[in-house]
C-alpha cells in the first residue's frame, strides 16, 4: 500500500524573472506559429500542404487581417450557423465591426485556437 504525501510549495518571482519567462513564453508561441506557417515566408511544401488543408483547399489569395463569415468558417471548418451560434453564445472573439460589415481578426482567431478555444 502506498502512502500519500502532500507537499505545498509557495515560490515568489522577482519582476525581471517574470518578464524573462514572458519572453521565453512569447518567443515559444512565436516558433509554434512558424510551424504553422504564420509570421513567416519560409514555407515548406508539407507547411504549404498542411496550410492549404486548413481551407478545405487553396487558400484566400491575399491573408487580410480581418475576414468575413466564410473565411472564418473556413479556417474553423465549421458551418456559418455554427459560427454565428458561437458568436452569440459568446464561446468565441468578437468580431469587429465596420459600418453594417462583420469581419474577424485572423490573428485573433488562430490565437484562440491555439490556447485551446476558450469562450470568450
Amino acid at each position: 500500500m502506498m502512502s500519500k504525501i502532500e507537499v505545498k510549495l509557495l515560490v515568489t518571482i522577482e519582476e525581471d524573472s517574470i518578464d524573462a519567462i514572458a519572453e521565453q513564453i512569447v518567443k515559444s508561441l512565436h516558433r509554434k506559429l512558424a510551424t504553422i506557417g504564420i509570421g513567416t515566408s519560409e514555407r515548406t511544401p508539407s507547411k504549404e500542404a498542411s496550410r492549404h488543408a486548413n481551407y478545405g483547399g487553396t487558400p484566400p489569395e491575399d491573408e487580410s487581417l480581418l475576414v468575413d463569415s466564410k473565411q472564418a468558417c473556413k479556417l474553423l471548418k465549421i458551418s456559418e450557423r455554427k459560427l454565428w451560434q458561437m458568436w452569440n453564445s459568446g464561446l468565441m472573439p468578437k468580431p469587429t465591426k465596420i459600418g453594417r460589415v462583420v469581419r474577424w481578426s485572423r490573428q485573433a482567431l488562430i490565437e484562440w485556437i491555439l490556447a485551446g478555444c476558450p469562450p470568450q
